[in-house]
């Protein structure tokens, strides 16, 4: 899959997770989102799991705190 899919992908789980709607070239970055909470975090974390069947552990979940990590983290883990 290609990052420009993944990145359509994670702006698709970011729009509903955060309910709003988010470009896939935009930056969404956790601290300038009031929306993105813990119950949002993990909203999108089992949204990449459904979509990318992707799993984190929990260091990296922890870390993952705007879209382009969240990107990154899925061309990491074999999705992309």
């Amino acid at each position: 899959m290609r990052r420009e899919e993944i990145e359509r992908q994670v702006a698709e789980i970011l729009a509903l997770c955060l309910k709003r709607p988010v470009d896939p070239a935009e930056s969404v970055v956790r601290e300038n989102e009031d929306s993105w909470d813990s119950l949002a975090h993990v909203e999108i974390l089992l949204g990449l799991q459904d979509v990318f069947d992707l799993q984190l552990d929990p260091s990296e979940m922890q870390k993952l705190a705007d879209s382009r990590q969240i990107v990154d983290a899925v061309l990491a883990n074999g999705r992309g």
